[in-house]
This record gives C-alpha cells, structure tokens and sequence, in this order.
C-alpha cells in the first residue's frame, strides 16, 4: 500500500480500558489500541460482537474514560492518562449518530439538529447565526425541505441524514458511527451504504465506521481495522483485508474461506507438491493467491483459498483436479455457490449462475491461482501466522 499524503484527524495510541465484573476479577475491553485516522477517509472498526468495538468509540468519544493511553484530535491531545487529561465529549469536536440515531420525535428536524448548538458552552444566543448554521447542515444532507416537519414522521433514511446534520452541524470534521445501518433492512442498507459515501465526500469528512457486517465494511471503507477480543488483528484497505490476511483469524472471520490441511513434498523432477486430504495438488512455480500457515517443508500446513478461487467442471482438465460430488447449490443472482464433497471433506466454490450444476453432479475440482497481485502472498516461505 502506497504512502497517503493526507493529514492526520484522529490518533489513538496505547489506549486500554477494563471492565470489573460483579465476581471483582478485571477484563480487558480495549487492549493497547493505536490507530490514526486520515482526512476525508471512512476507517471501519470491524469485528464480532463482544470484541470491544464500541467501546473503542465510546473512549474516542469521552462517554468511558480508558485505563492508560492517549488520543489527540488534529494534533490536540484530549485523552492522556500520563498527564492526566480528559477533556470533556462536548469540547472534542466530535460529532456522533448512535445505532437508534436518538432522534427526539417530539422535536422538528430542525430543533433536532439545532439541539448540539443550543447546549454549547457560552450557549449560541444568536439565532441568525444559528438558524443559518442548522439550515446549512441540513441542506448538506437534503433535508433542509423537512426543516418544519416533525421528527416521527421521518422514514429511516432521512432519519440517518437527520442524525448525520447534528453531528456536523458545530464544525466536526470527524463523526462516530455505531452500527448506524443495523435498523434498517437490506435494500435501505445498501442504498444508505451509497448515501453515506456520497455524503462523507460532499462534506469532506472523516468517519469513523464500527460495525459487525462485513459486506458493509469492505463496501463502504477506505480502511479497515479487524478487531478481536480487544486488539486490533489487521489494518488494511478493503483489498488487503479480503485477500492477503496477516493471520489465521482475519482468514477465516472475513468472507468465506475454506481451510485445508496439507504437507508440502518435492518430487524427483523437483515440482512442488501439496499432499491433501482431497488429493495432491501439483504446482508450477510459486503459488499465487494463498493464505498459507506453518510453510516449513516436510510438515503439515494450513492453506486458506476463497471459494473464487476453486473452479468446478463436470469434465477433467489438462491438470488431474481432485473428483468430488455437488452436495447443494445456492443460487445468489450473478452467481451461485456450491458445496462439493468428498471423502477429504467439504469444500466451497462459487461458479457463474449460467453454469449448470445438480445436487449429485460428479465433478472435477482445482484451485485457481491468481497472479493478481493484490490476490497473492509474497511466496511459501513467508506465513500466515
């Protein structure tokens, strides 16, 4: 990944936070966290539930206070536990919409949005200057039409545009996100996937995006950082996550990866052989497209393909191909995905939708090597770990 020119908005360093349960033992939510955030850029904190997510965004936000660490805003430290420093969530500049959005329904749109600015402190008595402010917001996210209407009469959509005017509306140039699509359903998602995109780049925003939903953060981010247990596993763009993971679980937490046990041996002719519970695989030359784990010649490893990469015909290639049979099929559209089963085990691949498969089908299976460089590892010798 090449070196963004861009300055920096937000940047954590060292932050941990614990919680006490009720037996008195201490357990690490957040654990020696650093991340910067990027101008203009949507960073997502992607992770399953339970993995300290948003608790993350809650101490960027000020609403916990963390154990040790610091963050600074545009080079302005607000967090530091070796100075002692916390500076309040109102004087961070930092805009949030939560996951219900906390819209006040008996208020109008536009008290909505005009509610941060009426609870600054000295609070803003000019209400020229304010009405200004909060038709600007609005009209930022096309709302400024429904200024008058009230708030529960809003679809989820202007909702989310409602919530996101508030958070700009006192000048933040970095906003919180805490699974903000969850509510909706899955058309609204993808189309205010869209919406939120177009907006950050209207608006010339940072976000910081925390969600569960995979496809959400490889469609929606810049980058990503994969979260678990209360450490950061990968940061990457979108590519780098999906298809050159640094370890075993960003592997196997995004997408769909099938697994495969293996032993690397060498042939007399000196061509590289994979033995496999499916059947050997032959190589030529360095493989490209592989996740592989524990690369030492002679023992077993661990091989992460994507079912994109396996390619199933009903007749053999020039390479033998291992022989399985079609177990179930789903279709998805433009595409479908097939379960294949063998005595090695069960593998997954997806296939173009115009390609006829049955259930029982007999089929011929490869692993189709990409030399795409955002799809490879560097060689062998160099493992996921």
């Amino acid at each position: 990944m090449e070196p963004i020119d861009k300055p920096t908005v937000l940047n954590v360093s060292g932050l941990t936070k614990h919680f006490t349960l009720p037996s008195g033992d201490k357990v690490a939510a957040v654990c020696d966290i650093d991340i910067d955030i990027l101008h203009s850029e949507i960073f997502t904190i992607l992770g399953p539930s339970g993995c300290g997510k948003s608790t993350l965004l809650r101490c960027i936000a000020g609403l916990e206070t963390p154990d040790k660490g610091d963050i600074s805003m545009r080079g302005k430290p607000v967090f530091s536990s070796r100075r002692g420093l916390d500076t309040p969530p109102q004087k961070r500049q930092i805009g949030m919409v939560f996951q219900s959005y906390a819209i006040w329904p008996h208020m109008s749109v536009f008290e909505n949005a005009a509610f941060p600015l009426r609870c600054l402190k000295p609070r803003m008595s000019d209400e020229t200057e304010l009405t200004n402010k909060v038709m600007l917001a609005l009209s930022k996210v096309e709302m400024d039409g429904l200024a008058d209407r009230q708030a529960n009469k809003l679809s989820g959509g202007q909702q989310q545009r409602l919530a996101l005017a508030r958070a700009i509306v006192a000048g933040a140039s970095l906003v919180l996100l805490d699974e903000p699509l969850s509510n909706l359903d899955a058309r609204l998602r993808r189309q205010m996937r869209l919406e939120l995109k177009r907006l950050q780049q209207d608006l010339d925003i940072s976000i910081l995006f925390v969600t569960h939903d995979q496809e959400e953060a490889l469609s929606l981010s810049d980058r990503i950082a994969v979260m678990d247990q209360g450490a950061i596993r990968q940061i990457g763009t979108p590519r780098e996550i999906y298809y050159r993971p640094e370890n075993r679980f960003v592997a196997e937490f995004i997408g769909i990866t099938n697994r495969i046990e293996a032993e690397q041996q060498v042939e007399a002719s000196g061509q590289l052989v994979l033995q496999t519970a499916f059947g050997p695989w032959k190589l030529d030359g360095v493989p490209k497209g592989l996740m592989l784990v524990n690369s030492s010649m002679g023992e077993k490893i661990e091989i992460f393909v994507r079912p994109e990469n396996i390619t199933v015909s009903k007749t053999p290639s020039a390479a033998p191909g291992w022989i399985c049979k079609v177990g179930a099929i789903e279709f998805m559209g433009f595409r479908q995905q097939i379960m294949l089963l063998s005595d090695g085990g069960v593998l997954t691949a997806q296939a173009d939708a115009n390609e006829r498969f049955s259930t029982g089908d007999r089929v011929y299976v490869d692993i189709a090597v990409s030399n795409h460089p955002e799809k490879s590892t560097d060689n062998l010798e160099e493992p996921v770990s």
